[in-house]
């Protein structure tokens, strides 16, 4: 939609060998890390990929040794993005399903559509730099194994098209990429109607078939006509009672902001008439899906945010940041150095106040720690592991069932599918846990299972006397029923994994991670039902009361708007 970036002949260079040293730099990077994923401990790197991406991968391994779509037996799910996962698992199926090799195959494939995205960068808008410099800065929608990464150069491709089947190709492959990514589709057209009265809709007779067949496929598979994933997080919910996220989602846009007023300041001293961007058609339509996105999160998602579904604002600075680019290659092609001089100065101070090095730094972290025994820090990827070695340890036999909600992914994964496993939180759980904590009888549901060991981590549990009280599904916001309370004897922990919260600012507070015994589980006293029913009854008080740290640090700007601010 835009034409490539215009610059004189000794801008164009300083430009080219700036995209190639940036790319090299993200290249190098990727390449250690794929490194360390291949030569050490998973026990250093572990946290290095979404534990949600783990979740992608056991399925995936599944999918490629059984056809089934099981994180692990016995319950299938359709608890995934349908594209990302189907990659996966094809990978699976050619190059093999052992744990390790599975998450090369995801961080590789990650890495190619990040260099996919780079390169349509440069194709397209005339600089590789800007698609290194969003992907570092938001490593966790490019570099973490989720399906987010697909987005970027998906839409890269779909604004630059001019054929209506191109488009509709593109528009199915970002459904399917994400399903809330479709905003990206239909803000492109209302702009287009908006600003120049164009009307085409003809790609959406690609994309409508494939939306259909996919929702039918859930259906006819599944008994569910959407991913258990989102459902789960939409259950019980009162709408709009969440719409602080929606605020929260908006605040991803803040490095976009500061470049766009960069931009501007720049464009109003060098006097030209009128200040226009030159991706301003771009640039609206995402702040349009931007804004899609974080009306849906407030008002039809009860949970909190996390970083991969800020794919919408990293495309914002994206664009943002070409804009800024532009500036500096126009005014190097006119001899305007001092000009230039102070647009490197406050992008410099953007992308070190915005933290752009952590994931490098956090790559050569991994590397001391493999190498040279660098101390690590507790994580509860890291605990996972360790506990996957417990089971290993006392040779649990094969279908041991185990439960465990949030932070679940890495644990499951590593565990491996000889033993069996339920998602608490139901985010790859089966439609009938789903309906069971639809209907509010998730406890009954639980209580239907085989389960051996009920693993659970909280900054605190309720408790009275000798019991302790275990909230599930404990990240809802706004889930006033379908949440239910499982209580324990103090004598039922067969692990005590607890550990410093990182969440904790002097590190003297702890994670508190049991495994329970099932057999140790107990009738929940009056007291503790009592509390439990109060805090059900508000809105976040659960996930507040349990993860206290957690909640106090998200507050109103998400912990990766800190960074920016330096907090």
């Amino acid at each position: 939609m835009t034409d490539r970036l215009d610059s004189k002949p000794h801008s164009i260079f300083l430009l080219r060998v700036l995209d190639v040293l940036s790319s090299s730099v993200l290249a190098l990077v990727i390449l250690i890390n794929i490194w360390l994923f291949a030569s050490v401990n998973p026990i250093v790197w572990v946290d290095n990929i979404a534990d949600d991406a783990y979740y992608y991968l056991g399925i995936a391994r599944s999918l490629a040794t059984h056809g089934l779509f099981q994180f692990l037996p016995p319950f299938e799910t359709n608890g995934f993005q349908p594209l990302w996962q189907g990659i996966l698992a094809v990978d699976g199926f050619i190059f093999g399903t052992s744990a390790r090799s599975m998450v090369i195959e995801c961080y590789g494939m990650s890495a190619i559509f990040v260099a996919f995205f780079v390169t349509l960068s440069k194709r397209w808008n005339g600089s590789a730099l800007a698609g290194v410099l969003v992907a570092i800065l938001f490593p966790g929608i490019m570099l973490s194994g989720m399906e987010t990464v697909m987005i970027p150069a998906f839409a890269l491709l779909f604004f630059a098209t001019t054929s209506w089947k191109s488009r509709g190709l593109l528009g199915s492959l970002i459904f399917l990429g994400r399903l809330d990514a479709i905003s990206l589709v239909v803000a492109r057209d209302v702009y287009l109607f908006i600003r120049r009265r164009e009307l085409d809709l003809r790609h959406y007779a690609i994309i409508l078939p494939v939306a259909v067949a996919y929702v039918v496929f859930n259906f006819w598979r599944f008994g569910i006509f959407l991913p258990v994933s989102g459902l789960a997080k939409s259950l019980y919910m009162t709408p709009l009672e969440n719409l602080i996220t929606a605020f929260q989602y908006l605040i991803w846009m803040f490095p976009a902001l500061v470049l766009l007023a960069v931009a501007f300041v720049l464009k109003r001293r060098g006097g030209a008439r009128p200040i226009a961007f030159k991706h301003g058609a771009e640039l609206t339509i995402c702040i349009m899906a931007a804004i899609v996105c974080a009306l849906y999160y407030g008002s039809m998602s009860g949970w909190p945010l996390w970083e991969w579904y800020s794919w919408a604002p990293m495309l914002i600075t994206y664009y943002a940041l070409l804009e800024v680019i532009d500036i500096a290659g126009t005014d190097i092609g006119r001899g305007r150095y001092r000009r230039v001089s102070g647009t490197a100065i406050a992008v410099t101070a953007i992308i070190f106040a915005a933290g752009g090095f952590n994931y490098t730094l956090k790559t050569l972290k991994m590397v001391m720690q493999a190498y040279f025994h660098a101390p690590m820090t507790a994580s509860f990827g890291r605990k996972n592991l360790e506990l996957v070695d417990w089971v290993r340890s006392k040779r649990l036999p094969q279908g041991t069932m185990f439960a465990m909600g949030d932070r679940a992914g890495s644990f499951g994964y590593f565990l491996g599918g000889d033993y069996r496993f339920l998602h608490t939180e139901g985010l790859v759980a089966d439609a009938a846990y789903y309906n069971a904590l639809k209907k509010d009888e998730g406890l009954s549901y639980v209580e239907q299972q085989p389960i051996t060991y009920w693993v659970a981590e909280r900054e605190q549990f309720l408790q009275a006397a000798d019991v302790i009280g275990v909230a599930e599904p404990v990240q809802g916001l706004s889930m006033h029923k379908g949440v239910y309370l499982i209580c324990f004897d103090h004598n039922a922990i067969a692990v005590d994994q607890s550990y410093p919260s990182m969440y904790s600012p002097t590190h003297d507070q702890n994670e508190q991670r049991y495994v329970f015994d099932m057999k140790g589980r107990v009738d929940c006293p009056a007291p503790l039902q009592a509390q439990f029913a109060t805090l059900r009854a508000g809105y976040g008080n659960v996930r507040a009361f349990s993860l206290p740290l957690q909640q106090e640090a998200v507050g109103v700007l998400h912990p990766y708007i800190k960074r920016y601010l330096g907090f």
